[in-house]
C-alpha cells in the first residue's frame, strides 16, 4: 500500500498536457482565478478560463447561446 506522501509526490510529477477550459457563470459562488489557479498548482500548463455573465451555475441552461459560443470559440484549440 502506498503512503499518502508517496501517492501525492507520484501526481505532482505528472503534468497534464491537455487543455483545460474552466468556465461559469458571473453569479456562481467563487473566484473563476482561485480555480485556475488550484489547476496550475496541480501541474496543468494550458489553461483558459472565461466567466459568462448573467448566469449561475446552470449556464446550458440560462445562457445557451453564450455557453455553446465559448465552447466552439475554445475547442479548435
Amino acid at each position: 500500500m502506498q503512503t499518502v506522501g508517496r501517492l501525492r509526490s507520484h501526481v505532482f510529477s505528472r503534468r497534464a498536457n491537455s487543455s483545460f477550459f474552466a468556465i461559469r457563470g458571473d453569479a456562481d459562488f467563487g473566484s473563476i482565478d482561485d480555480y485556475l489557479e488550484g489547476l496550475m498548482l496541480s501541474g496543468a500548463k494550458n489553461l483558459h478560463g472565461q466567466v459568462i455573465t448573467n448566469c449561475g451555475e446552470f449556464l446550458p441552461i440560462e445562457a445557451p447561446e453564450p455557453f455553446v459560443k465559448a465552447l466552439t470559440d475554445f475547442a479548435p484549440r
